[in-house]
């Protein structure tokens, strides 16, 4: 008769989630203008235990998070491109028929593509939430808080160069966020023991 093994952590997982925390904290608070973002850090984080807290999960999260990301910055800069050409300001009645006029185009792409490309219909979410946290940098950028990605790295006054930034910085973060996940798991230690 055989025993039934299972994995059980060497350091409980509350501390180790404190201990990753702390970690970050210091990518958060000590790097001056390039601090780290790490609100976006943490969704992707708890993103990863959603999908089941494997490292194989990344094989889909981390090209779901890009193509997300990817696709808000594409929308974006087809945005400013129409509000160029129609000499809008934002914010206006024009700028925001804009937004919805491109938010249909890429959008409706995104959605296709999650339901349509099977492996990305089990992540569906790491697709949507690369594109939900590339806007939320970028129209908190717009907004005034220019603290969301690292000042003084290029001309911030070129509407190109925002997206293009926003979308780099962005896209670090939620990488960041994954393998801080994986680093989470990895260091309570796992052993195999008798069930």
């Amino acid at each position: 008769m055989s025993q039934e093994k299972v994995m059980k952590p060497t350091i409980p997982f509350p501390f180790a989630v404190a201990i990753t925390v702390s970690i970050l904290l210091i990518f958060g608070f000590f790097l001056g203008k390039w601090n780290f973002t790490l609100w976006i850090v943490f969704i992707t984080w708890a993103e990863y235990f959603v999908f089941g807290a494997t490292p194989s999960v990344g094989k889909a999260m981390l090209p779901g998070l890009a193509i997300g990301c990817f696709t808000a910055a594409v929308w974006c800069a087809n945005w400013v491109l129409f509000m160029d050409l129609f000499n809008s300001q934002f914010p206006d009645f024009v700028s925001w028929l804009i937004l919805s006029a491109t938010n249909f185009i890429w959008v409706v792409a995104l959605c296709y593509i999650i339901e349509r490309v099977e492996m990305f219909q089990a992540y569906g979410l790491a697709l949507f939430n690369g594109l939900t946290l590339f806007l939320a940098v970028y129209f908190t950028f717009l907004g005034g808080a220019q603290n969301v990605v690292p000042m003084h790295v290029g001309d911030l006054t070129n509407p190109y160069w925002v997206i293009i930034w926003c979308f780099i910085w962005t896209l670090l973060m939620e990488w960041l966020g994954y393998f801080a996940a994986v680093f989470n798991v990895w260091i309570t230690f796992p052993r195999e023991v008798k069930a």
